[in-house]
């Protein structure tokens, strides 16, 4: 299985913030099994918030 992302176009995600790492990975345009985003989970956020401290907070609403 070939992947659909080529990995040269992925940044490094070391030290990125909370809005820098949720717009990589929105362009994935992963879902669930209901056909919501990925950005949208609570627990996906919260791990999002998990690998970003010390960093800028950021407001999910």
């Amino acid at each position: 299985m070939q992947p659909i992302v080529d990995p040269s176009d992925s940044p490094d995600l070391k030290g990125l913030s909370a809005e820098q790492l949720l717009k990589v990975f929105a362009r994935y345009e992963f879902r669930d099994s209901h056909g919501h985003l990925l950005e949208n989970c609570q627990d996906f956020l919260t791990l999002i918030d998990l690998a970003t401290q010390g960093k800028q907070a950021h407001e999910y609403t």
